[in-house]
């Protein structure tokens, strides 16, 4: 990944961990080089609140100073220090979804994707819930990564947004069951790209905003270091080549060499469709 690229973190439903999802990749990252993290979520930020920072600046007093144009100096004067190894700052949202859809809104208009783009650093941007139509313009800038549960409900909601898949590069699965990677790569046909399990005391730490060494050696920030190498070492941007994707209409199993019927993952796996399959992943 190269400076200026930009990788967005998304969920089509629930919240499968997408704000503690992009903490542990900061807290992972390569230290050499510097991060923006962006928070565009419709419902508001987090971050702020998490690790005690003032409620400004953010993405509402930028999109006011930056009405009349964006400039990579202007998004940085509206930004905090975050604590971690490396040199990572926040664009933080607000905390109200009023504000945070109006700001968001202003901002691109005014041009954030292009100036996001541009910045020397690699920007992660928490785009929350992802709604009908582009988050930072079309086309869509960056990479974008889905972050859901391997459960049927969650396989489902994603299925029934196609364009929201054919947008994104692929999946950060947030635990490891009911069903394995592989099942929900061929329900989707989208690549998984990491695996972050539930690990509720490391993601306790990380919003507390503490030391991030003593959390080096947990299961959350071991899967988060190879994701973070993943996006660190492949293209990132949004004219990077993509996978070929199956048809909508039907995909393949790799494993089995069979037709799996678009109506969710329950029907493709025998047995197992009589399992809980709509609680989440299993500690």
């Amino acid at each position: 990944m190269t400076a200026g690229s930009v990788s967005v973190v998304g969920a089509v439903a629930g919240a499968p961990g997408v704000t503690t999802t992009l903490l542990a990749l900061v807290a992972t990252w390569p230290a050499e080089r510097p991060v923006l993290v962006v928070e565009l979520g419709p419902a508001g930020g987090d971050l702020a609140t998490w690790l005690d920072l003032p409620a400004a600046p953010s993405t509402v007093t930028l999109a006011t100073e930056g009405r009349h144009g964006l400039s990579a100096e202007l998004v940085w004067g509206h930004t905090h220090p975050l604590p971690g190894p490396g040199r990572v700052r926040l664009l933080a949202g607000p905390p109200g979804s009023e504000q945070a859809l109006a700001a968001r809104r202003r901002l691109v208009e005014a041009g954030l994707a292009g100036v996001l783009a541009g910045l020397d650093a690699d920007v992660l941007v928490d785009a929350g819930w992802v709604g009908p139509g582009p988050l930072l313009g079309a086309p869509p800038a960056g990479r974008l990564l889905l972050a859901v549960r391997p459960t049927v409900a969650q396989v489902r909601h994603l299925r029934a947004r196609p364009q929201v898949a054919a947008d994104a590069a692929g999946l950060v699965l947030v635990g490891t069951s009911p069903y394995r990677p592989e099942e929900v790569a061929d329900a989707v046909g989208l690549p998984v790209l990491g695996i972050v399990p539930e690990d509720a005391r490391a993601a306790a730490a990380l919003a507390q905003g503490g030391p991030t060494r003593r959390l080096a050696r947990t299961p959350l920030l071991r899967s988060a270091r190879l994701l973070a190498g993943t996006l660190s070492t492949q293209p990132t941007r949004a004219d990077a080549a993509q996978p070929q994707r199956p048809a909508p209409e039907t995909l393949r199993s790799a494993r089995h060499g069979v037709s799996v019927p678009p109506a969710g993952l329950a029907a493709a796996n025998g047995d197992r469709r009589h399992r809980d399959d709509d609680r989440g992943p299993r500690r």
